[in-house]
């Protein structure tokens, strides 16, 4: 059971106008004569959650976009006024892991190595609890005031969704609020959670126990940054992450990589397993074991037909017949009747009939110029041709395909592709059902695969 909610220990941030953020060497140490910089709030949140609204209605207009050093990642900064305090704001792009598979994931655990955020302001879907966990518990490991905000709330509600903040509070120990950044609710109490923004505790104490552990084997006087997270630090490396070798010498200093490299190493042979499998697992067994007690489902909108549909799409044996169901539906939907019934009545019966010959005989009578009779009625004429085509053939085809696709994601049609995703998971090899690897199953899952329910559901 999450514990009962407790005060919330905000972490003092420096003033603005004074703090100076110096830069380090390869040994971690400090440069002087370095210039001030201004606070900073990093937005980091998974894909296709409001992040960028969420920006927009803290910056405003004035934001100006750049591309990461060294790639073609854009990031949008702009600065915002919370509490009384100027900020910089940077909209990192949408991350599903802080275990790069992309570029785009690389370049946000970066800003977060690198620049180190004054504030890191999580936004997640209210609708799918379990994604923002995995998210937030690996950014509990970078030691940041952070706070939490629980965006697209309207739609949560509508699916009869609802998440104790309370107990959120109590297990994180940092602020979490609701918005619904679309229509501007909840966005004074993000400004003033973010003035109350506290380092996160990690709510797993076995999680915390073997971080500790690993902690234990790296020797103080290896000096460099203190605040490198291990269990991500061995993530990294298990994942053979190409682009954190040259990062982490940069950051925490080459005796420092050393020192965390052999305790990951005595980790592995005191425990016959990666200290990585064994950190994704717990993550994944404590999300497991949590996720229920912070979220629970009501009557919302959805219908209870529709939520039994959801679960039937689910399960192998009935969500193949659906999938199959719905691929033969959007066939029949858009491909005959769009592409060949809508598209012939328009094309040959309301243009072919009437419309064109209609036009045809008003610019015969009235503009019977060759040049004006070619231009709009001709043979490639803007009417006869252009405004046929984009009408009689293009729009029936559009008008039905996206029709299509809001009836079946109305009816959580789309959540057949977990039955297919569960039939193949053979595919996996046998690190997804043996224990040799136990974090085979959670890593999938860790980096946003279908098999996730609530990532298809939502």
């Amino acid at each position: 059971m999450p514990p009962e909610p407790s005060s919330i220990e905000t972490t003092a941030l420096p003033e603005p106008a004074t703090k100076a953020t110096n830069a380090t060497n390869a040994e971690g140490a400090r440069l002087e004569g370095s210039p001030p910089t201004k606070a900073k709030i990093a937005l980091v949140g998974n894909p296709n959650v409001g992040k960028s609204v969420i920006f927009n209605r803290l910056t405003g207009q004035y934001v100006y976009v750049s591309n990461y050093p060294g790639t073609t990642v854009a990031l949008a900064r702009g600065t915002a006024e919370v509490g009384g305090r100027s900020y910089e704001i940077v909209d990192t792009p949408g991350v599903n892991s802080l275990v790069p598979q992309s570029e785009d994931e690389r370049v946000t655990r970066d800003i977060l190595l690198a620049e180190r955020p004054d504030i890191v302001l999580v936004v997640a879907d209210a609708k799918n609890l379990r994604r923002t966990l995995l998210l937030l518990i690996q950014i509990v490991e970078l030691g940041l005031p952070t706070v939490l905000d629980l965006n697209m709330a309207d739609e949560s509600r509508k699916r009869g969704i609802e998440v104790d903040l309370a107990a959120l509070r109590g297990l994180f120990g940092i602020p979490v609020v609701e918005t619904v950044a679309t229509e501007g609710h909840g966005i004074a109490d993000l400004e003033r959670a973010l003035a109350r923004a506290a380092v996160p505790r990690n709510p797993s104490p076995q999680l915390e126990s073997m971080l500790a552990e690993l902690k234990e084997s790296v020797p103080a006087a290896s000096g460099g940054d203190s605040h490198l997270p291990m269990g991500l630090f061995a993530e990294w490396l298990w994942s053979r992450d190409e682009g954190i070798k040259g990062t982490l010498p940069t950051l925490t200093g080459d005796a420092r990589v050393r020192a965390i490299s052999n305790s990951l190493e005595l980790y592995q042979q005191r425990h016959r397993r990666p200290a990585a499998a064994a950190i994704v697992q717990e993550r994944s067994q404590w999300i497991d074991s949590t996720v229920g007690f912070l979220r629970k489902v009501k009557g919302g909108e959805v219908s209870a037909f529709a939520d039994r549909l959801g679960r039937w799409c689910r399960e192998p044996l009935t969500g193949f017949p659906i999938l199959i169901g719905t691929l033969l539906f959007m066939y029949y939907f858009v491909g005959v009747f769009g592409a060949g019934t809508a598209v012939d009545f328009l094309e040959e019966t309301v243009f072919g009939t009437y419309l064109v010959p209609g036009v045809t005989w008003l610019v015969d009578r009235f503009l019977p110029v060759p040049f004006i009779h070619d231009l709009l009625v001709g043979p490639y004429g803007a009417i006869s041709m252009g405004v046929t085509y984009s009408v009689a053939i293009v729009l029936p085809v559009v008008t039905t395909f996206f029709h299509g696709v809001r009836i079946s994601r109305r009816q959580r049609l789309p959540t057949s592709a977990l039955g297919a995703c569960r039939s193949d998971v053979s595919l996996y090899g046998p690190e997804w059902q043996s224990g040799a690897t136990d974090g085979a199953r959670a890593r999938l899952r860790h980096h946003g695969h279908p098999c996730d329910e609530d990532s298809v559901d939502s």
